[in-house]
C-alpha cells in the first residue's frame, strides 16, 4: 500500500488530534498551521499546532493535497478509519444567505449545501425520519435517490455525494437530537425505496 502523501507544498491537511481521550480528525487549511509559512519541510515526527477558533491544537498530519474536496471525500469515506471519528462543528446551520438571483436560500452546512427556503420550512425537525427523507429530495431528487447508495458498495450503482450527505447528517443530528448512524440508517433506507418505485 502507497504511503499516504505529504509535501509542505501543499496547501490542506487531514489531520488528527486529541480530544477527551478520543482521536479525531480534520481537514485544515494549511494558513492554520502554526509557524507554517517558515517552514522548509514537515516536521520529522509529523507533530504540528494548530488554530482552531480561539485555541491551539497539537495534531498530527495524516495526508496532505491541493484539493481540498479530495481529502473531505477520503474523511468522510466511512471505508476510511477517520469517519468514525469526525468532530462535527458547533453548528451555526441552517444559514440563510441570498443566492445569485436575489432569492433566500439556506446553507445546511460546512461543505455549502443549498436548499431553497421553501423547502427549508416545510422540514418537520420533530420527526428525524421525516426531516431526512425531505432533506434528501431537497437536495439529490428522487431519480437520483433510486439510483445511487450511501456507501457506493452496490455496483454498478455510484455513491451519493459525501459531502452532501455530511451535511445532510450534521444538521439532522443537530437539529433533532439524534445519532449519525440514525441517520444513515435512514438514508440508505430512502434509498432503498425509491430503488424499488424506479424499478417497478
Amino acid at each position: 500500500m502507497d504511503a499516504p502523501t505529504k509535501c509542505i507544498s501543499h496547501g490542506y491537511m487531514l489531520v488528527s488530534y486529541e480530544k477527551r481521550s478520543v482521536t479525531h480528525y480534520k481537514v485544515i487549511n494549511c494558513i492554520n498551521v502554526c509557524g507554517h509559512h517558515t517552514w522548509t519541510r514537515l516536521p520529522q515526527d509529523d507533530n504540528i499546532n494548530v488554530k482552531f477558533d480561539n485555541e491551539i491544537v497539537a495534531c498530527k498530519v495524516i495526508m496532505t493535497s491541493n484539493d481540498e474536496d479530495e481529502l473531505k471525500t477520503i474523511l468522510y469515506d466511512p471505508d476510511k478509519p477517520y469517519h468514525a471519528s469526525i468532530e462535527l462543528p458547533t453548528c451555526v446551520y441552517p444559514l440563510l444567505v441570498f443566492d445569485q438571483l436575489g432569492n433566500n436560500v439556506y446553507i445546511l452546512g460546512t461543505n455549502g449545501t443549498v436548499i431553497s427556503e421553501f423547502c427549508m420550512n416545510k422540514i418537520n425537525w420533530n420527526d428525524y425520519h421525516a426531516a431526512t427523507s425531505h432533506l434528501l429530495t431537497a437536495v439529490f431528487g428522487q431519480d437520483t435517490l433510486a439510483t445511487h447508495t450511501l456507501t457506493g458498495r452496490q455496483q454498478p450503482k455510484p455513491r451519493l455525494d459525501p459531502m452532501k450527505v455530511q451535511d445532510i447528517t450534521s444538521i439532522v443530528t443537530d437539529k433533532c437530537g439524534v445519532i449519525v448512524d440514525d441517520v444513515r440508517e435512514e438514508i440508505k433506507r430512502r434509498c432503498h425505496l425509491e430503488y424499488m418505485k424506479y424499478k417497478y
